[in-house]
């Protein structure tokens, strides 16, 4: 039987593979969570290694790891009919997950403002390669960057020869276990009172072990 320590929080997962795991954990602690995916699936499922390798948006082991436990609804967020119901989706829910590159969401009208307008104790977090402020808030990132710009890939190899990757990307799970605890200790505060927060968790400092 699983925890039921989150047993009647609902949160809605938009993330990708950075913020999979955050979700992932939400699901172990009991809390419903709703997995949105666009109508072509989540990029996720098209990861590999697959189940039997047979390459079908269904048998991606790293989907079958991460999305275990959540429920599933498809919608386009760039339809208004889609937008609409993620909204109404907001407005019975207590947490909202997402990994886009920064500004998306405001600029398709659903950034945290107005989603605390429909729901404030809404508590949001995005999950990006460097942050939402800096000169590098718009870069894009691969999990070798987020190590190598981190630093641990300096501790990795042999001396005298060049730093190694990480074998299995894991920047975009240190990430989202970490702003997995943090929203957590968040819902104390939107309890006590009544009102949400948002937080952008970023995978160079994660990769940092901060």
């Amino acid at each position: 039987m699983g925890s039921e320590l989150l047993r009647g929080f609902r949160m809605l997962d938009l993330a990708d593979d950075r913020g999979a795991l955050c979700g992932k954990i939400f699901a172990d602690l009991g809390a419903d969570v709703i997995k949105v995916e666009p109508p072509e699936g989540c990029p996720t499922r098209r990861m590999p290694p697959f189940l039997d390798d047979i390459p079908e948006p269904d048998r991606g082991l790293h989907f079958i790891a991460y999305q275990a436990g959540k429920r599933s609804v498809t919608l386009n967020l760039g339809s208004l009919d889609g937008r609409a119901l993620l909204e109404d989706l907001v407005r019975k829910s207590d947490f909202l997950l997402e990994s886009f590159p920064v500004g998306y969401m405001d600029s398709i009208g659903l950034g945290y403002e107005r989603l605390a307008e429909l729901n404030p104790r809404l508590i949001y977090t995005s999950v990006t390669p460097f942050g939402d402020k800096g000169p590098g808030k718009n870069y894009k990132a691969y999990d070798i960057v987020s190590w190598a710009s981190g630093g641990p890939m300096f501790l990795m190899g042999e001396p005298g020869k060049p730093p190694l990757e990480m074998s299995v990307p894991q920047a975009g799970l240190h990430a989202g276990a970490e702003a997995a605890s943090r929203r957590c200790w968040r819902i104390t505060r939107a309890r006590s009172k009544g009102a949400g927060s948002t937080w952008w968790w970023t995978c160079r400092p994660a990769s940092r072990g901060r």
